[in-house]
Formats: structure tokens, sequence, C-alpha cells
């Protein structure tokens, strides 16, 4: 059921297509039993919008809280970054505190996710991206580069996603 409230697109497509054959007949015959059907098939090919605008699943609350969390390292904000790190995990902002001071970024975008996996309860997940990134580091390489990062993430008492553990590394050597 989630793939059909995260994109409903097929769902519009074969809804639709009935619904304009069923239009095309009505025109056609001028048959006013078929209006009832044209007018139920405009509504299920209306109905999957709506849902899709209403509810946000967790994958997609997922993705959005990662988007945020590239657009705050991208801003280079210590700030906005601590906060997406979880009440419950003090290492997380001490590491976040270490370790973004070092950079300076010009640019971070989330360019793919290879993978987004929620818990059973939908309490915990865990989630695997690429960043483009435009960096300089003050001890080390800079420009323009990609890195994979793995978080895991738990709802906090608000119902937010937080980071409660992560790791980044090349994507081509996955070596920490």
């Amino acid at each position: 059921m989630e793939a059909f409230t995260e994109s409903p697109f097929i769902l519009v497509v074969i809804s639709g297509l009935a619904t304009l054959f069923l239009g095309v007949m009505f025109i056609r015959t001028g048959e006013k039993r078929v209006l009832p059907f044209v007018l139920v098939g405009i509504l299920l090919t209306i109905l999957p919008i709506l849902t899709d605008a209403w509810i946000t699943t967790d994958r997609e609350a997922v993705k959005l809280s990662v988007q945020r969390l590239a657009r705050s390292v991208q801003l280079n904000s210590v700030e906005k970054t601590l906060q997406f790190a979880h009440p419950d995990a003090p290492h997380v902002y001490a590491s976040i505190e270490k370790e973004m001071p070092r950079y300076d970024f010009t640019w971070c975008v989330v360019s793919g996710f290879k993978k987004i996996e929620i818990g059973p309860f939908g309490e915990a997940a865990e989630v695997t991206f690429v960043v483009a990134v435009n960096v300089a580091a003050k001890l080390g390489p800079e420009g323009i580069g990609y890195r994979e990062i793995s978080l895991e993430l738990a709802k906090d008492p608000q119902g937010d996603w937080k980071i409660t553990n992560y790791r980044h590394y090349s994507p081509g050597s996955r070596s920490y």
C-alpha cells in the first residue's frame, strides 16, 4: 500500500485512461447511463493525487529529513545540523561539533538514495545515500567529490527522524 501513497503515477494513468475511454464512449453514443461511470472515473483519477498530497509516509519523511540535513551542511551551520541529532545520541552531537568546523561547504546535494529501510514498528530507520559536495577542508583535499553516507535514525518524542549514528566514506571504497 505504501507504494501507492508514495507514487500514485500508475493508478492515475490507469484510471485516467479508463476515464478517457468512458468519456469518449459517452460523447460518441450520448448514452446517459455511462455518465455516472465517467464521474466515478474522474474521482478515481483525482483520489490518488489527493492521497499522495495528504499522507506522508515514513520513507518520504526520512527523505525529506535527509534533504534538510544536506541543506544545513551546505550552509555550514553547525547549529542547524545539530538539530538533526537524536537527543539520546550525545556521541552524534560531539561528532558533528568536532567534524563540521573542519570543512567549508560551497554546496552539498543528495544525488541519490541507495537504501531506505524502516524498522518493523516505524520507530527506527536505516538510510544510505550519496551526496555531491564542493568542499574546502582545513587539513586535506578540496574540490568537488562524492560521499556515501549511512545514517541510523530514530523518531524523537515529537515524531521527527533524528540521527542516532552515522558513517561516511568514499562511494567506491566503502572504507571508514
